[in-house]
């Protein structure tokens, strides 16, 4: 729903664990130029072009809390 609307131009591959969970330090493999797709939709705050792609919620969730007691 995300990849295809941001113009990526090779799959990414999410490596999982042993319960088919994705791992959340370094798991995603990327090109450098969908990644950078990937930061120009955050900074757009989930836009692309004129389609709306992520609500602009999910950046000020992300935005507005601490992640470090996510962590803890």
């Amino acid at each position: 729903h995300i990849w295809s609307k941001i113009g990526a131009e090779h799959d990414a591959f999410i490596i999982k664990d042993r319960a088919n969970d994705a791992t959340w330090s370094g798991g995603l493999n990327v090109t450098t130029r969908d990644l950078a797709r990937v930061g120009q939709m955050i900074l757009n705050r989930g836009k692309v072009e004129n389609e709306q792609v992520l609500p602009p919620e999910v950046f000020d969730f992300i935005s507005n809390r601490d992640m470090r007691t996510q962590f803890l």
